[in-house]
């Protein structure tokens, strides 16, 4: 698994996801340093999910026929040309214009990167494929805030947005430069009779629209990566708010609750992974989907910090990494029929579907039934989508089993 495709491919996500995730805690404070209210911080924040949100539906698709590497390499690029343009324009116009523009790299980035993993993993092996690449992924996302904190403690914005542009540069090479353009020669050799067609000129065959809208199996991955992106989306965008302003808790350890989960969750995904691979996936999703409601729940039952953290290492962490392992594992199955990069760009497309729709929902639902609610309302969200995959997942084999049987 470890050959050189893999690992420029997590190499490069990670050092593209260390520099997304080393600026964006700091946007909504230099929103405000330029006079910005609470809604260009707001919009600076979640600008990038509504370009995220056009981007994903096709380019999936184009990459599937066209190749991936470009798209790859294009997406890392933008976000060089974000931080210039951070660095250059300072007015919140620009700021949230230029957050805007990561939707289109983010899109390139996740779609690109998950599907050429997905081609590289033989069958019977994507849980292990995918959930081996996901500490790039955690690790990136993890470290970064880390270094927001430090890089802001010592230097300015300015310097933190031109780190992140020389990150994002040396990414951007290294795709150029080291990443094989087609991982799919990898999976022939290891794979017979991919139900996704070429014709006479070993060119990928788009499956209809309709085809893939209808298929259960594609309805339930969407359905349950919305359903995690919504509950991330409406519970932590107002964690820090409330552990802050209603309990009292210190920023470091909003910090390190946060952040813990997400170590947690990130070691634990190659090990899930594998589970993926021997056990049915949707028992796994199932249980991950409740453990990580527990987490969630358990912000608005107890005010100790304690109890907390170990809710968010335990259930939260552990229990993101068994369902979503799960669940990238059967986007790689899925992909296999439909197209690994039409199948990953919906994917994301359900992420940013959740991440607006949480956003703006959870603000409304905390207005009419106050702050705690939320996270018990996320709770509810996540369990729906773990149970949803499950049944949809279940529709997908009867429906299978009765063409097989006829």
């Amino acid at each position: 698994m470890l050959t050189r495709p893999f690992l420029v491919a997590g190499l490069s996500m990670f050092l593209g996801t260390l520099a997304l995730g080393m600026a964006t805690p700091g946007l909504t404070t230099w929103v405000a340093k330029l006079g910005g209210g609470p809604a260009a911080q707001g919009a600076a924040f979640s600008a990038f999910a509504i370009t995220e949100l056009f981007m994903t539906p096709w380019i999936g698709r184009v990459a599937d026929k066209h190749g991936r590497k470009p798209f790859y390499a294009l997406g890392l690029a933008s976000y060089v040309l974000v931080a210039i343009g951070w660095i250059l324009f300072q007015n919140v116009t620009a700021v949230i214009a230029f957050r805007a523009l990561t939707g289109i790299g983010s899109s390139l980035i996740f779609t690109m990167s998950l599907s050429y993993i997905g081609a590289l993993a033989p069958k019977g092996q994507e849980g292990r494929y995918m959930g081996s690449f996901a500490p790039f992924v955690f690790l990136g996302f993890g470290i970064g805030p880390l270094l927001y904190g430090l890089i802001r403690t010592i230097g300015s914005f300015e310097l933190l947005f031109a780190l992140m542009g020389l990150l994002c540069l040396l990414s951007t090479l290294i795709v150029i430069f080291f990443l094989p353009a087609k991982p799919e020669l990898e999976l022939a050799q290891t794979t017979q009779n991919d139900p996704v067609k070429f014709n006479q000129f070993d060119q990928f065959v788009p499956v209809p629209w309709i085809r893939i809208v209808k298929d259960s199996g594609m309805q339930g991955i969407f359905i349950a990566r919305a359903s995690f992106a919504w509950s991330i989306s409406a519970c932590f965008g107002f964690l820090p708010v409330f552990l802050e302003t209603e309990l009292g808790f210190a920023a470091i350890s909003i910090g390190v609750l946060i952040g813990a989960q997400q170590f947690v969750g990130g070691g634990a995904q190659p090990i899930t992974g594998r589970l993926s691979d021997i056990f049915p996936r949707t028992a796994l999703a199932m249980i991950g989907s409740i453990a990580v409601a527990i987490a969630l729940a358990t912000v608005a039952i107890t005010e100790s910090f304690p109890i907390m953290l170990v809710s968010f290492l335990v259930f939260g962490g552990l229990g993101t990494a068994v369902a979503q392992g799960a669940i990238q594992a059967e986007q790689v199955s899925v992909g296999r029929r439909l197209g690994l990069s039409t199948v990953a760009g919906l994917m994301e497309l359900a992420f940013a579907v959740g991440i607006l729709t949480g956003g703006l929902g959870g603000g409304l639902l905390i207005r009419t039934f106050g702050m705690e609610a939320i996270f018990v309302i996320s709770a509810i969200v996540t369990l729906f989508g773990g149970f949803a995959y499950a049944w949809k997942s279940r529709e997908f084999t009867k429906s299978h089993d009765g063409v097989t049987s006829s």
